[in-house]
């Protein structure tokens, strides 16, 4: 994943997330994958599925109900890619010249990362 596909998703802070589309409750601490789409209708928003177990197949859709009026938009978190740490840069650097991280991937990745 690249620093542009992560988003802020304060904005849902603005929607109660009690209930999914089945009508069962939903307890935010049993979540343990989100995923949030854009709407095809622009107008509609946001949609917000979630799973409770990472062994499950399908996504249940959460009914989001209004807090406020404002329809939230979802802002990208980043707007410029994220360094490394140096010390994190000097570690995989000794990993690649330890032969521990392979040359394929050393120099199809690790030099893009590095730079």
């Amino acid at each position: 994943m690249s620093h542009y596909e992560f988003y802020d998703i304060k904005s849902l802070q603005e929607y109660k997330l009690v209930k999914n589309k089945e009508g069962e409750k939903v307890k935010s601490s049993d979540i343990k994958v989100l995923k949030v789409e854009m709407s095809e209708n622009v107008s509609d928003g946001i949609k917000v599925f979630y799973k409770t177990s990472y062994l499950q197949d399908a996504f249940k859709e959460i009914n989001l109900q209004k807090l406020s009026r404002a329809r939230p938009q979802l802002k990208q978190l980043y707007s410029s890619r994220i360094s490394l740490s140096a010390a994190k840069k000097a570690d995989l650097k000794k990993l690649i010249s330890e032969r521990a991280i392979p040359l394929y991937y050393a120099c199809s990745f690790y030099n893009f990362v590095l730079n």
